[in-house]
């Protein structure tokens, strides 16, 4: 039985009786705070990465997004709730910055194919770590921030050439669809 078939067949309402159980002996062991916010984070975390690894085993690409953004959202509060995360930076606006470029990162690892989702990815990734870099100082985000103003269309060309190119590879593609037949009939035998 393959992989993918195996992971359909898991029951969710066990996965969630696991997590809470988890959590709650947790709480006993006194290793975490267990409150209404921990629970619904947890089960947030649980819920996203279910999505992930049910979209990976065959489902659609959008699971894969909002599952790797729910999960690392709740992650995030839950780590912030535990006094993980510092309150000398600013961080939850990077954080979803970041949350964001990981999330299109995700879909872009679903299928490699679709190689226009590396620019948000870098795009939103890139402006998270600019905020990081700007509050803990490590450089100026003034003198940046000139350059991101004036060539920002930058990007839309860049993606647009993309989208040209990903046309043409497609029609190609559709225009010798013998052509692909029989080479993947070569490379088979």
């Amino acid at each position: 039985m393959s992989f993918k078939n195996n992971v359909r067949k898991i029951p969710t309402l066990g996965v969630i009786l696991i997590a809470v159980g988890l959590l709650l002996l947790a709480d006993q062991m006194g290793l975490l705070q267990l409150s209404f916010w921990n629970f619904v984070m947890g089960f947030m975390v649980l819920f996203g990465a279910t999505l992930v690894v049910r979209s990976f085993s065959g489902g659609d690409r959008n699971k894969v997004f909002w599952g790797t953004a729910l999960f690392l959202l709740g992650l995030y509060f839950i780590l912030e709730s535990m006094d993980m995360l510092t309150d000398r930076y600013p961080v939850l606006l990077p954080a979803i910055f970041l949350i964001l470029g990981f999330s299109f990162l995700m879909m872009y690892i679903y299928n490699v194919r679709d190689w226009h989702l590396l620019i948000p990815t870098i795009f939103f990734t890139g402006i998270g770590l600019l905020i990081i870099a700007d509050s803990t100082e490590l450089f100026n985000l003034y003198s940046i921030e000139y350059y991101l103003f004036n060539f920002w269309p930058v990007l839309l060309i860049v993606f647009g050439i993309g989208l040209i190119v990903k046309a043409r590879r497609r029609k190609r593609r559709n225009e010798n669809p013998v052509t692909d037949k029989k080479q993947a009939a070569d490379v088979v035998t």
